[in-house]
């Protein structure tokens, strides 16, 4: 494993961490704000409170999601499930009168997190079906100018001083015989 993937991978639990601190900030910050707010001051806070929570774990999950793909979709949506489950304990306990709210922002959260995903993994089927055109003839499959244009690049490229031919054929007319099949 080189240093790059190294840092990465550190980068991937730093961020993994971070989010999933996220699930119990919220019952801590209800622990907190109760002491210093009551009454309808409390009412008002908690939810923009809890709402920032879990903004910021959807803002970690998505570097998570960018930063490692199919990895990091599994990951983020095993978070999201722990933070929706102690949700449901919160409200089991009792202890979250604002439920409503964290179960709307985090099916968000999960919304948002999967569109992500999807639209990445068909941003990378459309790169490769990209590259297949950009280099095969879409009705033989076989390599088309393109391709051919960057082997003999490379070719030159990789071994300047060594020497090479190449054959250039060149049928006249053979547009009408295209053409005819």
């Amino acid at each position: 494993m080189n240093q790059k993937q190294q840092i990465n991978n550190i980068l991937l639990a730093f961020l993994i961490v971070l989010s999933s601190l996220c699930i119990p900030a919220l019952p801590v910050c209800n622990f907190i704000l109760s002491r210093y707010f009551t009454g309808q001051d409390f009412v008002r806070i908690m939810p923009v409170a809890g709402c920032v929570i879990f903004q910021i774990q959807l803002i970690v999950n998505v570097f998570i999601l960018f930063r490692s793909q199919k990895k990091g979709y599994m990951t983020v949506m095993i978070i999201s499930g722990i933070t929706v489950f102690s949700i449901v304990l919160s409200v089991i306990k009792k202890a979250n009168p604002f439920y409503p709210i964290a179960f709307s922002t985090q099916g968000v959260n999960i919304a948002v997190l999967s569109m992500i995903h999807f639209q990445q993994k068909n941003n990378n089927e459309n790169k490769n079906k990209m590259h297949i055109l950009k280099t095969q003839d879409p009705l033989t499959g076989l390599p088309n100018r393109g391709y051919i244009t960057n082997a003999i690049a490379a070719k030159i490229n990789l071994s300047p001083d060594v020497e090479f031919s190449l054959v250039f054929i060149d049928l006249d007319d053979f547009k009408i015989v295209n053409d005819s099949l």
